[in-house]
């Protein structure tokens, strides 16, 4: 989902959810957000974690076993998609 969307879903301004993925410390490329394009213009928000993040906040634990979670899930899913390729 693209910055304004995701922004307007999980209830901050574009500027702020642009300022937690610049610092680095909260939203994680990769995980939180990915650069679409060669040209790094273009970036899209996973709405899931960005919605867990928001609603764990005050327990970052929490969202870490979110993340871990999500990982897992992505990672069968892709081997799962290799094993029908044969």
């Amino acid at each position: 989902m693209k910055t304004a969307d995701a922004a307007k879903l999980i209830g901050l301004s574009p500027s702020c959810l642009k300022n937690y993925r610049l610092k680095k410390k909260f939203l994680i490329e990769g995980i939180h957000w990915v650069y679409v394009n060669s040209g790094r213009r273009t970036i899209l928000y996973n709405v899931e974690l960005l919605s867990d993040w928001v609603a764990t906040r005050a327990d970052p634990e929490q969202h870490q076993r979110t993340i871990e979670f999500y990982l897992h899930a992505q990672s069968s899913k892709r081997a799962k998609k290799r094993g029908r390729q044969r």
